[in-house]
C-alpha cells in the first residue's frame, strides 16, 4: 500500500513537468497569435492612415495576460471579394491623388513662368534692337588745334584792324602770321589809335602795352600814322613809354617797332618826322626798328593807300614779311 502511494506520488511529480511545459507552449502559441493579430490590426496605419490613433506595441511578457479573443476575419461575400470596408487603402490612394495632381499643377506653373520669362525676354531684345536702330549718336566735338608756337603780341592802328573790301578774317595778316608761325597771335589794334593819338574807345598804344600777355615771346608795336599831329618829343616820350610797359609785362619778349606801311593820307614829310621819332625812340630801348617803307612790303602805290585799299595781295605781303622778322627776333 505503501509502495502504491509513493508509486502514485512519483508518476504524478513525473507528469508535473510534462503538464507545465504543455501549458508554457500553449500560452506561448497563444502570445505569438496575439502579437500576429495586433500586427495585422495596425497594418492599416502603416500604409498612412493619419485618422486611425497610434497603438502601444504590446510586449511579449504581457501577452499572456492578453487572453483577449481573435478579431474575426473578413469572409468574402458572394461577388468573391472581402465584405469588410476598406478605408485605409481609400485614403491612400485618394493622398496619391491629390500629390499627383499638385505635382502636375506646379509643373504648369513652372512651365508658364519660364515661357513668360522667355518671351519677355525676347521682347526685351527686340526693343532693344530697335533704340539700337533708331539712335543716332552724338556728334563727336573736333577739339581745337593747340597752339605750341610762341605767343605774339601785336599793337597797331588802322591797317592791323581794318583791310579791303572782300578780305576775310583768315586772310588778314595777323591771321596769316598765326597760321604759319604755328602759335598764337594776339592784336590788340583799332584805326586812329597811335601812341599818343587816341581811338574812338580813348585807346593808345601805352594803355595796349600794359595788357600784352605775360608769356608773350615777341611785341610788335606796328603802324604810327595816327600820331601826324603829335609833337614830335611827345611822341618821343609817348613811344618810350610803350615799349618801357611792354618789356615790363612781358620780360621775356623781344620788341619789334614797325612803322607806318601806309600814310592813309598823311603828308609825306609829317610821315618821315613819325618814322624818324619813332626809329630813336626804338634805339633807346634797345628795340629792333623796322621801316617798310624803305623795305618796299608793299607797291609804291598803295604807300598812300588808307587800311580800307588793302587787298588780299598786300594782307599776303605783310604777313611774309612779318613772320621773317619774328623769327629772326626768336633766334
Amino acid at each position: 500500500m505503501i509502495f502504491e502511494t509513493e508509486s502514485a506520488a512519483e508518476s504524478e511529480r513525473a507528469e508535473q513537468p510534462e503538464l507545465e511545459t504543455k501549458s508554457v507552449a500553449e500560452r506561448a502559441e497563444r502570445a505569438l497569435e496575439t502579437v500576429a493579430d495586433l500586427a495585422l490590426a495596425q497594418e492599416p496605419d502603416r500604409d498612412g492612415d493619419a485618422d486611425a490613433p497610434e497603438q502601444r506595441p504590446v510586449a511579449a511578457a504581457e501577452a499572456p495576460a492578453a487572453a483577449a479573443p481573435r478579431p474575426p476575419r473578413a469572409t468574402p461575400s458572394a461577388s468573391g471579394t472581402p465584405s469588410g470596408p476598406h478605408p485605409p487603402v481609400r485614403a491612400r490612394l485618394g493622398r496619391e491623388a491629390t500629390g499627383i495632381v499638385v505635382l502636375v499643377v506646379l509643373a504648369l506653373v513652372c512651365a508658364g513662368l519660364i515661357t513668360a520669362v522667355v518671351v519677355k525676354t525676347r521682347n526685351d531684345a527686340a526693343i532693344a534692337a530697335r533704340e539700337a536702330a533708331d539712335y543716332t549718336p552724338p556728334p563727336l566735338a573736333t577739339p581745337e588745334p593747340v597752339a605750341t608756337g610762341p605767343v605774339v603780341a601785336v599793337i597797331g592802328d588802322g591797317s592791323t584792324s581794318s583791310a579791303g573790301s572782300g578780305v576775310t578774317a583768315t586772310q588778314r595778316w595777323t591771321a596769316l602770321l598765326e597760321s604759319s608761325l604755328g602759335g598764337t597771335v594776339d592784336a590788340d589794334a583799332a584805326g586812329g589809335m597811335g601812341y599818343a593819338a587816341k581811338s574812338r574807345s580813348g585807346g593808345t598804344f601805352v594803355q595796349a602795352a600794359g595788357d600784352v600777355p605775360s608769356n608773350a615771346k615777341v611785341v610788335v608795336f606796328f603802324g604810327g600814322a595816327a600820331d601826324s599831329n603829335i609833337a614830335p618829343l611827345s611822341l618821343a616820350k609817348a613811344a618810350t613809354n610803350a615799349y618801357a610797359a611792354a618789356m615790363q609785362q612781358a620780360p621775356d619778349a623781344k620788341i619789334l617797332v614797325v612803322g607806318p606801311a601806309i600814310s592813309s593820307g598823311v603828308d609825306t614829310t609829317d610821315l618821315a618826322t613819325i618814322r624818324d621819332t619813332l626809329r630813336g625812340a626804338a634805339a633807346l630801348v634797345q628795340a629792333t626798328w623796322i621801316d617798310p617803307v624803305d623795305k618796299d612790303w608793299l607797291p609804291a602805290s598803295k604807300r598812300s593807300a588808307s587800311p580800307g585799299d588793302l587787298s588780299a595781295s598786300d594782307e599776303k605781303a605783310i604777313a611774309s614779311k612779318m613772320r621773317d622778322a619774328v623769327e629772326k627776333a626768336l633766334r
